[in-house]
C-alpha cells in the first residue's frame, strides 16, 4: 500500500516534476498553472487538493463539484475531445483519464508539445488512491496527498490511514 506525507495548504509550483503516466512514458512537468482537467475523478481530485484555481478548462463528465466546474471553459466529452479545443486554450498540463481520446486528438495535443499526462482508471481502493498520488505528484502537491487520502479513506473504510511518503512517485 502506499502511504503519503502530512500537509496543510497547496503550494505554489516550486520546478519541474517527473511523472509516470498509466502508459508508463515518463514526463517532465515544468508548469502546471493552467491545467485542462479530462474526466470527472481528475477534476474531484484536484479540487480535493485545493486545486481548483488551477484549472483551466475541464470536459463535458466533470460535474463536480458545481462551484468549480460551472465557469470553466468546456472542452468536450472526454471520448471524443477536439484537439483543436484544448490546444486553443494554451494549458501548460492535460491531465486526462487513460480513455480520453480519440486517439489522434490525444496523438494532436502531445505533437502540439503540450504535457499530457494519462490517469489509471482502475476501480478499486488502491485505484482511487493511485489517481490522487500521481494527479497530486503532478501538481506538485505531494503534501496534499495525505489529507485527500484521509477523505477518501473515510469512503473506503478498508484502507488503513496513511502516513508517510517513503519516495516521491514516480
Amino acid at each position: 500500500m502506499t502511504s503519503f506525507l502530512i500537509g496543510l495548504q497547496a503550494t505554489a509550483f516550486a520546478g519541474d516534476v517527473s511523472v509516470r503516466d498509466t502508459q508508463r512514458r515518463d514526463i517532465t512537468l515544468a508548469d502546471p498553472s493552467r491545467t485542462i482537467a479530462i474526466g470527472g475523478a481528475v477534476t474531484e481530485v484536484l479540487a480535493d487538493l485545493g486545486l481548483a484555481q488551477r484549472i483551466a478548462a475541464v470536459d463535458s463528465t466533470s460535474t463536480y463539484p458545481p462551484d468549480v466546474v460551472k465557469n470553466k471553459p468546456n472542452v468536450g466529452y472526454l471520448r471524443q475531445l477536439s484537439a483543436e479545443g484544448v490546444i486553443g486554450l494554451n494549458p501548460t498540463l492535460v491531465l486526462a483519464m487513460d480513455s480520453a481520446g480519440p486517439k489522434q486528438a490525444v496523438e494532436a495535443i502531445q505533437a502540439a508539445g503540450i504535457p499530457l499526462v494519462l490517469i489509471p482508471e482502475h476501480f478499486s481502493e488502491d485505484g482511487v488512491l493511485e489517481k490522487i498520488r500521481l494527479i497530486g505528484h503532478a501538481m506538485a502537491a505531494d503534501k496534499e496527498i495525505l489529507l485527500a487520502a484521509q477523505r477518501r479513506a473515510r469512503l473506503l473504510p478498508r484502507v488503513p490511514l496513511l502516513s508517510v511518503l517513503e519516495e516521491p512517485p514516480a
